[in-house]
Protein backbone atom coordinates (compact mmCIF):
# COMPACT_ATOMS: atom_id res chain seq x y z
CA UNK A 1 0.00 0.00 0.00
CA UNK A 2 2.89 2.67 0.93
CA UNK A 3 4.68 1.53 -2.30
CA UNK A 4 1.59 2.17 -4.13
CA UNK A 5 0.54 5.66 -2.43
CA UNK A 6 4.53 6.62 -2.92
CA UNK A 7 4.32 5.61 -6.92
CA UNK A 8 0.96 7.81 -6.86
CA UNK A 9 2.31 10.45 -5.17
CA UNK A 10 5.40 11.29 -7.11
CA UNK A 11 3.17 11.08 -10.15
CA UNK A 12 1.32 14.35 -9.09
CA UNK A 13 1.44 18.06 -10.14
CA UNK A 14 0.43 21.27 -8.95
CA UNK A 15 -3.30 21.81 -7.68
CA UNK A 16 -3.51 17.93 -7.47
CA UNK A 17 -0.11 17.55 -5.09
CA UNK A 18 -1.35 20.28 -3.21
CA UNK A 19 -4.43 19.13 -2.53
CA UNK A 20 -3.03 15.71 -1.52
CA UNK A 21 -0.10 17.14 1.07
CA UNK A 22 -3.05 19.16 2.32
CA UNK A 23 -5.38 15.85 3.26
CA UNK A 24 -2.67 14.85 5.47
CA UNK A 25 -2.32 17.66 7.87
CA UNK A 26 -4.04 16.73 11.24
CA UNK A 27 -5.93 19.60 13.03
CA UNK A 28 -4.77 17.14 16.18
CA UNK A 29 -6.92 16.95 19.05
CA UNK A 30 -9.11 18.60 22.01
CA UNK A 31 -5.30 18.87 24.13
CA UNK A 32 -3.40 19.63 21.03
CA UNK A 33 -5.64 22.28 18.59
CA UNK A 34 -2.54 23.15 16.39
CA UNK A 35 -2.21 21.50 12.62
CA UNK A 36 0.26 18.27 12.95
CA UNK A 37 2.35 16.69 10.21
CA UNK A 38 5.24 13.73 10.94
CA UNK A 39 8.50 12.81 9.19
CA UNK A 40 7.62 9.60 9.62
CA UNK A 41 5.80 6.75 12.10
CA UNK A 42 6.31 6.21 15.81
CA UNK A 43 6.81 2.42 14.73
CA UNK A 44 9.39 3.74 11.94
CA UNK A 45 11.20 6.44 14.40
CA UNK A 46 15.01 6.90 14.26
CA UNK A 47 14.92 7.85 17.67
CA UNK A 48 13.22 4.39 18.54
CA UNK A 49 16.14 2.37 16.57
CA UNK A 50 18.92 4.27 17.65
CA UNK A 51 17.69 3.94 21.62
CA UNK A 52 17.88 7.88 22.04
CA UNK A 53 14.48 8.46 23.53
CA UNK A 54 13.28 8.13 26.99
CA UNK A 55 10.34 6.91 26.03
CA UNK A 56 11.78 3.86 24.37
CA UNK A 57 9.21 1.71 26.27
CA UNK A 58 6.54 3.91 26.93
CA UNK A 59 6.14 6.20 23.87
CA UNK A 60 2.61 7.85 23.72
CA UNK A 61 3.22 7.79 19.61
CA UNK A 62 3.18 3.82 18.66
CA UNK A 63 -0.06 3.25 21.02
CA UNK A 64 -2.40 4.50 18.16
CA UNK A 65 -0.34 2.57 15.32
CA UNK A 66 -0.90 -0.40 17.18
CA UNK A 67 -4.39 -0.34 18.43
CA UNK A 68 -6.10 1.83 15.12
CA UNK A 69 -5.66 0.35 12.10
CA UNK A 70 -5.38 3.57 10.06
CA UNK A 71 -3.05 5.32 12.27
CA UNK A 72 0.07 3.66 10.76
CA UNK A 73 -0.31 3.84 6.87
CA UNK A 74 -1.74 7.33 7.33
CA UNK A 75 1.80 8.43 9.13
CA UNK A 76 3.95 6.39 6.89
CA UNK A 77 1.88 8.09 3.57
CA UNK A 78 2.94 11.86 5.41
CA UNK A 79 6.84 10.28 5.44
CA UNK A 80 6.43 9.94 1.61
CA UNK A 81 4.74 13.41 1.45
CA UNK A 82 7.55 14.75 3.33
CA UNK A 83 10.27 13.13 0.77
CA UNK A 84 8.61 14.03 -1.90
CA UNK A 85 7.90 17.43 -1.17
CA UNK A 86 9.85 21.16 -1.13
CA UNK A 87 9.21 22.81 1.82
CA UNK A 88 7.57 25.83 -0.22
CA UNK A 89 4.77 22.82 -1.30
CA UNK A 90 4.61 22.06 2.04
CA UNK A 91 3.92 25.40 3.56
CA UNK A 92 1.41 26.50 0.74
CA UNK A 93 -0.53 23.13 1.09
CA UNK A 94 -0.86 24.04 4.67
CA UNK A 95 -1.61 27.79 4.25
CA UNK A 96 -4.70 26.66 1.81
CA UNK A 97 -5.78 24.18 4.35
CA UNK A 98 -6.02 27.08 6.71
CA UNK A 99 -7.33 29.53 4.58
CA UNK A 100 -10.50 27.07 3.95
CA UNK A 101 -11.28 26.54 7.41
CA UNK A 102 -14.29 28.13 8.52
CA UNK A 103 -13.69 28.44 12.43
CA UNK A 104 -10.97 30.26 13.69
CA UNK A 105 -7.87 28.11 14.27
CA UNK A 106 -4.28 28.96 15.63
CA UNK A 107 -1.44 29.22 12.82
CA UNK A 108 0.70 26.93 14.58
CA UNK A 109 2.46 23.62 13.11
CA UNK A 110 3.58 21.04 15.12
CA UNK A 111 5.81 18.69 13.99
CA UNK A 112 7.17 14.91 15.00
CA UNK A 113 3.95 14.24 16.78
CA UNK A 114 5.33 10.91 15.91
CA UNK A 115 9.13 9.90 14.29
CA UNK A 116 12.26 12.22 13.81
CA UNK A 117 14.58 13.58 12.41
CA UNK A 118 16.77 11.04 9.98
CA UNK A 119 19.38 13.27 9.32
CA UNK A 120 21.21 17.09 8.62
CA UNK A 121 18.84 17.29 5.40
CA UNK A 122 15.29 16.55 7.46
CA UNK A 123 16.35 19.43 10.01
CA UNK A 124 17.18 21.94 7.08
CA UNK A 125 14.03 21.18 5.20
CA UNK A 126 11.97 21.55 8.51
CA UNK A 127 13.76 24.63 8.86
CA UNK A 128 13.44 25.80 5.67
CA UNK A 129 9.48 25.00 5.88
CA UNK A 130 9.19 26.28 9.23
CA UNK A 131 10.87 30.07 7.72
CA UNK A 132 8.19 30.13 5.22
CA UNK A 133 5.56 29.48 7.41
CA UNK A 134 7.20 32.36 10.29
CA UNK A 135 7.27 35.21 7.63
CA UNK A 136 3.56 34.30 6.91
CA UNK A 137 3.04 34.88 11.07
CA UNK A 138 3.00 31.22 12.25
CA UNK A 139 4.44 29.11 14.76
CA UNK A 140 6.47 26.56 14.39
CA UNK A 141 7.53 23.67 16.74
CA UNK A 142 8.23 20.30 17.50
CA UNK A 143 10.33 17.27 19.33
CA UNK A 144 13.27 15.76 18.53
CA UNK A 145 15.68 13.42 20.57
CA UNK A 146 18.21 13.93 17.92
CA UNK A 147 21.06 15.61 20.13
CA UNK A 148 23.61 14.03 17.92
CA UNK A 149 22.54 15.95 15.12
CA UNK A 150 23.12 19.75 14.77
CA UNK A 151 19.53 21.94 15.65
CA UNK A 152 21.14 24.97 15.10
CA UNK A 153 19.39 25.46 11.70
CA UNK A 154 15.88 25.20 13.17
CA UNK A 155 17.27 27.35 16.49
CA UNK A 156 18.73 30.54 14.35
CA UNK A 157 15.21 30.42 12.13
CA UNK A 158 13.05 31.30 15.56
CA UNK A 159 11.91 27.68 15.58
CA UNK A 160 10.54 26.34 18.87
CA UNK A 161 12.70 23.35 19.64
CA UNK A 162 11.60 20.73 22.03
CA UNK A 163 14.38 18.07 23.03
CA UNK A 164 13.68 14.84 24.90
CA UNK A 165 16.90 14.18 26.36
CA UNK A 166 19.89 15.92 28.37
CA UNK A 167 22.68 15.27 25.36
CA UNK A 168 24.33 17.71 23.93
CA UNK A 169 23.67 21.13 26.40
CA UNK A 170 20.60 22.45 23.47
CA UNK A 171 18.85 24.35 26.34
CA UNK A 172 21.81 26.99 26.49
CA UNK A 173 21.20 27.45 22.24
CA UNK A 174 17.39 28.25 23.27
CA UNK A 175 16.27 24.57 23.00
CA UNK A 176 13.37 23.97 25.58
CA UNK A 177 14.65 20.82 27.86
CA UNK A 178 12.10 17.53 28.45
CA UNK A 179 12.99 15.19 31.06
CA UNK A 180 10.78 12.14 32.17
CA UNK A 181 9.95 12.06 35.97
CA UNK A 182 7.78 9.80 37.97
CA UNK A 183 7.09 12.72 40.07
CA UNK A 184 7.48 16.75 39.90
CA UNK A 185 11.13 17.78 41.22
CA UNK A 186 9.62 21.11 42.59
CA UNK A 187 12.17 22.46 40.45
CA UNK A 188 11.15 22.76 37.09
CA UNK A 189 8.10 23.34 34.97
CA UNK A 190 5.65 20.44 34.47
CA UNK A 191 3.75 19.89 31.63
CA UNK A 192 0.48 19.98 31.74
CA UNK A 193 -1.11 17.77 29.30
CA UNK A 194 -3.19 19.98 27.30
CA UNK A 195 -2.01 22.50 25.03
CA UNK A 196 -5.02 24.54 25.03
CA UNK A 197 -4.25 25.85 28.57
CA UNK A 198 -0.29 26.05 28.26
CA UNK A 199 2.09 27.17 25.47
CA UNK A 200 5.07 26.78 26.70
CA UNK A 201 6.62 24.07 24.11
CA UNK A 202 6.01 27.18 21.16
CA UNK A 203 6.66 30.23 23.24
CA UNK A 204 8.74 29.42 25.59
CA UNK A 205 13.10 28.94 24.97
CA UNK A 206 15.74 27.29 27.60
CA UNK A 207 13.26 26.11 29.62
CA UNK A 208 13.64 22.69 31.68
CA UNK A 209 9.72 21.33 30.99
CA UNK A 210 9.07 17.95 33.49
CA UNK A 211 7.05 15.46 31.90
CA UNK A 212 5.24 12.51 34.20
CA UNK A 213 5.31 9.14 33.10
CA UNK A 214 1.87 7.79 32.85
Amino acid sequence: MAKHFSEHFKSLEGAQKLRVIGMHFSKGNIKVPFYLFNMNSATDCPSLHNERCQALGNCYAIRPENFRPAVLPYRRRQEVIWKHSSPEEIAEALMIVHGRRRVDAEKVLRWSESGDFRGPRDIVKMATLSEVLISEGWASYGYTSRTDLDLLPLLKKKVYVNVSNQDGDWKSKGANEFTLVKKPSGDNFVCKGDCRICSVCHKARGKTIEVIEH
